[in-house]
C-alpha cells in the first residue's frame, strides 16, 4: 500500500522552489494531494534522483537544501527513509539508546545517565549510520522519491513524501475483534476503550525536567553549542518517545479492532509549553494522518467523533460530571474514575450511537 505524509517546508525556502519551477525541474500537475489544497508540482526524473534526506530537518533537492520537518513520520516510514540508498549523507546525534529513559519515571541515576548521554552526543556531533529514533525493528517499507511532490498550499510550501508500506489486515486467529474508542492527550498519550470493556491507558512520556534541561544547556554552552541545537535535539527525542507509544497502540488496533472512533480535534486550541511540544506534534500527526492510513491498510474503518463534552460526560449514566486533572467524578453515579478512560468510553459510545443512526437512516 502507498502511504503519503505532508511536511511543512520553511517559508524562507520558497525562492528555492520557485527556482526549480522556473528551471523546469518541478512541473505543475493536476494531481491532488491528500490533506492539502493548492498547486501540486512533480519532480522530473532527474530531480527525483537527486532527492536525499540530510538530517531530520533538511532535504537536498537539485543542488539546494530545503528546511523541512522530515522527522514527523511513523516509525516504519522513518526507517524506510533512512534505509533508502539516497540517504547515504543522513546524519543524526547518537541518542536512540536514551529513548527508554523518557518512557519511565527517572530516578537520580537515570537523570544522570540521560544528561550525560545528551551531552556526549552533542560533544561528538551528528554522525552517519546512527540507529534511527525508533523502538522497534521495521522492514519491507520503501521510500518513493519519484512520487514525492511539492505543494503550494495557499502560499505555504509543503513536501509530500510517499512510501510503499506492506501492511494488510492480519489473518484472523479466532480472536474476537471489537469497536474501539480513543482519547488522546499528553499524559497518557493515547487511551483506548473497547466495546468488550477493555481499557488501556497506554503510557506517558516523561519530559525533560527543568534541572536536566539546565544541566544540558550549561554543558552545551561550555562546548560552544547553541541552545537552539539542544532544544531541537530534545524535541526530536520527546517526539520519538511519543511516537513509540502511539505505534504500540496502532499495532494493537491493527490486530484487535473492527472499527475505530477518534475525536475531531481543533489544534488551534491545543496548546503546550516546550516540554510538551514534541508530544503535541506526535499526537497531532497520529490523529490527522497516521491512524487513518494504517487502519485503512488493515481494512479497519476510522470515524471522527464530535469532541464536544467528551471530557465532561459520564460514560456510565451520560450525564455531566466534573473533570479535575486525571480524575473524572460523577455526582449522579458517585463514580470517581480515570478521566482518560472515561473520555475514551464516551468517544466510543458517541461514535457507535452515531453509526447506528446512520445505519437506520439508510434502512
Amino acid at each position: 500500500m502507498i502511504t503519503t505524509h505532508n511536511h511543512r517546508i520553511n517559508v524562507d525556502d520558497k525562492q528555492v522552489i520557485q527556482t526549480l519551477i522556473t528551471s523546469g525541474q518541478l512541473v505543475a500537475t493536476n494531481e491532488r494531494v491528500s490533506g492539502l489544497t493548492g498547486q501540486v508540482y512533480a519532480p522530473t526524473p532527474g530531480l527525483a534522483a537527486q532527492l536525499r534526506p540530510l538530517d531530520h530537518g533538511s532535504l537536498a533537492i537539485g543542488g539546494h537544501r530545503l528546511a523541512v520537518e522530515l522527522h514527523r513520520l511513523p516509525e516504519a516510514e522513518l526507517v524506510a527513509l533512512l534505509d533508502h540508498p539516497h540517504a547515504v549523507d543522513f546524519t543524526q546525534h547518537r541518542v536512540a539508546h536514551l529513548l527508554p529513559l523518557l518512557l519511565r519515571k527517572r530516578n537520580f541515576a537515570d537523570r544522570q545517565t540521560f544528561v550525560n548521554g545528551i551531552v556526549e552526543a552533542l560533544r561528538v556531533g551528528p554522525q552517519r549510520g546512527v540507529s534511527p529514533l525508533v523502538d522497534d525493528i521495521w522492514s519491507g517499507s520503501t521510500w518513493l522519491p519519484d512520487a514525492s511532490r511539492i505543494v503550494d498550499n495557499n502560499g505555504l510550501p509543503f513536501l509530500m513524501t510517499a512510501f510503499e508500506v506492506p501492511l494488510s489486515r492480519p489473518d484472523d486467529d479466532g480472536a474476537p475483534r471489537c469497536a474501539a474508542g480513543i482519547d488522546v492527550g499528553l499524559s497518557p498519550v493515547v487511551t483506548v476503550a473497547t466495546a468488550s470493556g477493555y481499557v488501556d491507558c497506554g503510557g506517558s512520556v516523561h519530559p525533560v525536567t527543568r534541572a536536566e534541561h539546565d544541566a544540558i544547556c550549561r554543558a552545551a554552552t561550555a562546548l560552544g553549542i547553541d541552545e537552539d541545537v539542544v532544544q531541537q535535539l530534545l524535541l526530536l527525542l520527546i517526539y520519538a518517545a511519543a511516537r513509540a507509544l502511539i505505534e504500540t497502540v496502532m499495532l494493537w488496533l491493527q490486530h484487535s479492532a473492527s472499527v475505530v472512533y477518534v475525536e475531531r480535534i481543533d489544534y488551534t486550541t491545543f496548546k503546550s509549553d516546550f516540554a510538551e511540544r514534541g508530544r503535541e506534534l506526535a499526537v497531532n500527526d497520529f490523529l490527522s494522518s497516521w491512524i487513518a492510513q494504517r487502519m485503512h491498510a488493515c481494512q479497519i474503518t476510522v470515524y471522527r467523533v464530535d469532541p464536544e463534552n467528551t471530557s465532561q460526560i459520564c460514560s456510565r449514566c451520560h450525564l455531566p460530571g466534573d473533570r479535575d486533572g486525571p480524575v473524572f467524578a460523577c455526582e449522579e453515579c458517585g463514580r470517581s474514575v480515570d478521566a482518560h478512560a472515561n473520555a475514551a468510553r464516551v468517544i466510543l459510545s458517541s461514535g457507535m450511537t452515531t453509526a447506528l443512526k446512520r445505519y437506520r437512516r439508510r434502512k
